[in-house]
């Protein structure tokens, strides 16, 4: 019982209750429901995952379970497997994301792992910069986001997830799909140099 007002012992809880009045704290499965297949990484202790239903679509649930979330805090739920089947193509992962109140961002990612503990070989994350197909912040509707990457000949796995952190708030994630890029979905352009050397300050909002 003590447990559910957030206190170690019946002692501690006997000596705050003349204090302030106590709520009690949901009980919470740190470990959370995933669809079959995947599995949830990285701040469990910050952040919860579950399975919904959500506009009668079935989601992906990723809420944070305090305000205080840094940047780079996060948690994903994801999967990994073989790439031998998609070396030399280029493919997508996409999903509908939706996020509520969120002071943090919701993403989706794909990344590809070479043989010999070559890690990162392809990536993306939707990036950082802001614009249609940037991190979801705030609070919208259904938006559709997608990332796309070449896997390379010396391919040996690829992992894809949905993401949220670095801040408070609520994503859902739902009609995923993953498959051959279409013509219109290419990888992620990188810069050809070095940018903003004199440290300017960028007029919108950081994801970092």
């Amino acid at each position: 019982m003590a447990r559910q007002f957030g206190c170690r012992d019946w002692n501690v809880l006997a000596a705050r209750h003349d204090e302030a009045p106590i709520t009690p704290k949901p009980e919470v499965d740190e470990a959370g429901r995933v669809p079959e297949g995947w599995f949830a990484a990285g701040r469990k202790d910050l952040l919860w995952h579950d399975l919904t239903t959500l506009d009668g679509r079935p989601a992906i649930l990723i809420e944070a379970q305090t305000q205080a979330i840094n940047a780079g805090k996060f948690l994903t739920v994801m999967q990994r497997f073989d790439a031998a089947d998609f070396i030399g193509h280029r493919i997508s992962f996409r999903a509908a994301l939706r996020v509520d109140e969120a002071i943090g961002h919701g993403r989706i990612w794909i990344r590809v792992d070479g043989h010999e503990g070559r890690r990162a070989i392809a990536f993306d994350n939707l990036g950082i910069e802001l614009g249609p197909n940037s991190p979801v912040s705030g609070t919208t509707g259904w938006e559709m986001r997608c990332v796309t990457v070449d896997v390379p000949e010396d391919a040996r796995y690829i992992s894809m997830g949905v993401l949220f952190g670095s801040g408070a708030g609520r994503l859902h994630a739902a009609d995923l799909s993953f498959g051959p890029a279409t013509d219109g979905e290419q990888p992620r352009p990188l810069p050809t140099a070095p940018r903003n050397l004199a440290l300017t300050p960028s007029m919108g909002r950081s994801f970092t």
